[in-house]
């Protein structure tokens, strides 16, 4: 995949339980020898189970 001109690298994958997660990445350029590090702290949204009742009432 390309974006502003450039490749880019992208992957879905399964996070099973609530969490939480830390992600850790590193990112090589090319023709560097340098290493990017990045961490990141993730979390699940929490979403009710439960049916969401009308606010209105209906005659």
């Amino acid at each position: 995949m390309t974006i502003a001109g450039g490749a880019v690298y992208g992957n879905y994958f399964n996070m099973p339980g609530i969490g939480p997660y830390q992600i850790d990445i590193e990112i090589r350029r090319p023709h560097t020898q340098q290493l990017i590090k990045a961490s990141f702290d993730y979390r699940h949204a929490v979403v009710s189970a439960q049916p969401r009742q009308s606010m209105s009432k209906t005659q």
